[in-house]
């Protein structure tokens, strides 16, 4: 095993989230903005959203999920990772066009810090260009982190962050690297690689 990096336990998840606040990955720096975290191959979506969940309620910030389909989330995992279940609100809608829909009634309420609305039930392209542009407004409004998970495409010009998260096996250990593609404030290029010891069900 690799002793240049020391493992964490997935009960460990729930770290000091005293991070830089202006750092890329911060709850904090996403606030105002439209993110899109792309699911790829090997992706760490979930292990990513995880944090930044944990990271929202520890400021705080109340938060929701949203998906449609097959798509869902696995709470024990969540737990795990420091997210109190108990506070976060989740919203299943039958169809893929409903995440879009429900992702701007909760934005526009004013009552949620992060809303986390899953697109990957079907491609990106699918989303009404219009609901990027009104979601941009409404986002700087009323200061709400909006993190879209997509998986086939993108949501275009109109986002403000994207980052693609993976995931890496190496001699039993668990990896994630997250890579900004896109940043209006700063710019692309920054790398994040956080070793973690985390269950079977983020990816």
């Amino acid at each position: 095993m690799n002793e240049s990096l020391p493992l964490m336990r997935a009960d460990d998840l729930a770290r000091d989230f005293s991070r830089d606040l202006s750092s890329p990955w911060s709850f904090s720096s996403m606030v105002g903005r439209l993110v899109e975290m792309v699911q790829l191959p090997s992706a760490a979506t979930l292990t990513v959203t995880a944090d930044l969940l944990a990271e929202a309620q520890s400021r705080g910030q109340p938060c929701a999920w949203i998906s449609a389909g097959e798509s869902t989330i696995y709470p024990p995992d969540l737990a795990r990772c420091g997210v109190d279940l108990e506070i976060l609100l989740v919203v299943r809608v039958p169809e893929f066009s409903g995440v879009a829909r429900s992702a701007e009634y909760l934005v526009r309420s004013g009552g949620f810090g992060l809303v986390v609305a899953d697109f990957t039930s079907g491609p990106a392209r699918k989303v009404d260009g219009n609901f990027t542009a009104r979601l941009v407004r409404l986002v700087r409004l009323h200061q709400v982190a909006l993190v879209c998970l997509t998986r086939e495409g993108t949501l275009g010009s109109m986002v403000s962050l994207r980052i693609e998260p993976r995931r890496e096996y190496r001699r039993g250990a668990f990896a994630t690297e997250t890579r900004v593609t896109k940043d209006r404030l700063n710019g692309p290029g920054a790398v994040l690689r956080e070793q973690r010891c985390g269950p079977d069900g983020l990816h």
